[in-house]
């Protein structure tokens, strides 16, 4: 691992030293703060966790989370950006995390290497299509892939027709100290651009098992949309396989399609839709692991930093049981500042 920097580095370094600098204006080397703050008020009916069979409103915890942070190039090599993220939990606790603490060391034109907490290549992809974080997260964050993790990064850039990011992370995400599990994650994100409104996103992880009684993991992630002034239109389908090499393990081989939509007929107003089918375990005999929902609403954009949005969203189980159908009403608010 640390021989695997060290090469990355020594590379990168002597490519910059040769390429003679480019006449630039002075660099900008001020700190440069930001922060952003999600509000969600939501009511859910009827919830499809067996242990909340209660109707719920009010102030959704997980949902609504405000930002804070910095960006500061320390020269024309290294930047660096760290972010808080200050929210509830699952459990209903609030605390605050280390959403992003990066260093990204600028090889040359071509190269760079991102070190600490970052986002993954297929996340940002994915959420750039989806637009809409400040509601909800893009289905199959932390299932198909980690979101948020923590390691190396080394990226090579050829133009928009391909972005290659290498990377090896501890597979956690940034929610947990240091390494949880001992297990590496391995992940090859390819980003392309190869025509103007066409994007394309492909994500190869492999989880290398190296601790005792832990599966083996292999997951895989492709995103194509197409983008115009008044709508953008996307297909997501992810993979997850996961070995029985553990005593008394099951194999699951897990799969799902999402699909986006986002219709613009005017500057300060939005339409969007999408929808998702889940199979977390398609080797199963039971078709009742099969997850499905859909989200549909209405954001009104009153300045490129304030945004509001009503929309509706249902989950459901793949039987015809109204037991297992969840409705969720979202009011909701994004402010950048």
């Amino acid at each position: 691992m640390k021989a695997l920097i060290v090469f990355f580095l020594l590379i990168g370094m002597s490519t910059f030293a040769q390429e003679k600098k480019e006449a630039t204006a002075e660099l900008d080397t001020s700190f440069k703060f930001h922060s952003q703050i999600f509000f969600n008020y939501s009511y859910t009916q009827n919830p499809l966790d067996p242990t909340k069979r209660v109707e719920r409103q009010g102030f959704n915890q997980e949902n609504s989370r405000f930002y804070f942070g910095f960006t500061k190039n320390i020269n024309e090599m290294i930047s660096t950006k760290f972010t808080l993220d200050f929210g509830g939990t699952p459990e209903g606790k609030y605390t605050a995390f280390l959403k992003v603490g990066k260093v990204v060391f600028k090889l040359n034109k071509q190269n760079k290497i991102t070190t600490g907490v970052f986002f993954n290549p297929i996340h940002k992809a994915v959420h750039k299509l989806w637009g809409h974080r400040y509601i909800k997260v893009a289905y199959g964050s932390g299932c198909y892939w980690n979101a948020v993790p923590v390691g190396l990064m080394f990226t090579h850039v050829l133009g928009d027709m391909l972005k290659a990011h290498v990377s090896v992370t501890n597979g956690n995400g940034y929610k947990h100290v240091g390494d949880n599990d001992k297990n590496k994650n391995i992940d090859l994100n390819l980003i392309s651009s190869p025509m103007k409104g066409l994007d394309l996103a492909l994500n190869f992880a492999y989880i290398l098992n190296i601790a005792e009684k832990q599966p083996t993991i292999f997951m895989t992630n492709f995103l194509v949309s197409y983008s115009m002034d008044m709508f953008k239109v996307g297909v997501q389908a992810s993979y997850k396989s996961e070995k029985a090499d553990v005593e008394g393990a099951e194999a699951k081989n897990g799969m799902a399609f999402v699909g986006y939509l986002r219709l613009m007929p005017m500057k300060t107003v939005e339409v969007f839709f999408t929808g998702y089918m889940d199979d977390p375990n398609t080797d199963s005999k039971s078709d009742k692991d099969t997850k499905l929902g859909f989200m549909g609403g209405l954001d009104y954009v009153m300045t490129k930093d304030l945004r509001a949005s009503l929309s509706y969203e249902m989950n459901w189980v793949d039987d015809d049981s109204d037991a297992d159908k969840e409705s969720v009403i979202w009011v909701s608010t994004y402010l950048n500042f």
